[in-house]
């Protein structure tokens, strides 16, 4: 498989290109909140803030099911047997679970 004429990127590469766009899409969900309160906001539509949220939402979700594949060719191609070695793996995909989940609870607080 290849990306752009280049080998396809290995699995460890995509977890941390991935986790870093959902990261900064995650960011830009925040700044979602700031939207209704601004001057902008006040002359259009409030409805356009929470449109912008789920829009964001999503591109996180999208993102972070990108991450969760990567993690899985990762940890799932050895598991480690050890605490020091199962347990941030654990955590990391905690982690990557949580911002999507997190989004769409605030979007869905929002309507």
């Amino acid at each position: 498989m290849t990306l752009l004429g280049t080998a396809a990127l290995a699995p460890k590469d995509t977890l941390s290109d991935l986790l870093l766009v959902e990261t900064l899409m995650f960011a830009v969900f925040g700044l979602s909140f700031t939207f209704p309160e601004s001057e902008l906001a006040r002359h259009k539509n409030v409805a356009l803030g929470r449109r912008f949220a789920s829009c964001s939402a999503g591109i996180v979700s999208v993102l972070a099911v990108g991450a969760i594949v990567s993690w899985c060719a990762i940890a799932f191609d050895s598991w480690p047997d050890d605490f020091g070695g199962w347990f941030p793996l654990v955590m990391l995909a905690i982690g990557i679970v949580a911002q999507p989940v997190f989004a769409w609870w605030v979007v869905r607080s929002l309507s």
